[in-house]
């Protein structure tokens, strides 16, 4: 795509592995999350050095806290769901991902 387009302003991301259904959280999940980040942000680098802003687009999950009891958040608040309670249930692996 950044070869097509080199003069671009502006890059939109917006995917993320989304499944309940893996076997291996790291490898199904948690890696290809971060890795496609990285390699987006590394492409943009060396095929679109045009591009000014980078907008990582997530889900209200990056704020969620799993424990509850907060009602209105903010740009201070971000989940606290860490890479070992990730990997270990499965019911946070998705929003350890953000």
């Amino acid at each position: 795509v950044f070869d097509a387009h080199r003069d671009l302003d502006y890059v939109l991301h917006t995917a993320s592995p989304f499944t309940q259904k893996w076997t291996d959280a790291v490898k199904e999940v948690l890696d290809p999350a971060i890795r496609g980040t990285l390699e987006m942000l590394r492409s943009i680098k060396a095929h679109a050095p045009s591009v000014k802003r980078v907008v990582l687009l997530s889900s209200f999950v990056t704020l969620m806290n799993p424990s509850g009891g907060i009602r209105a958040y903010d740009d201070s608040m971000w989940n606290p769901v860490t890479w070992d309670a990730a990997v270990a249930n499965p019911r946070m692996t998705y929003t350890g991902s953000k």
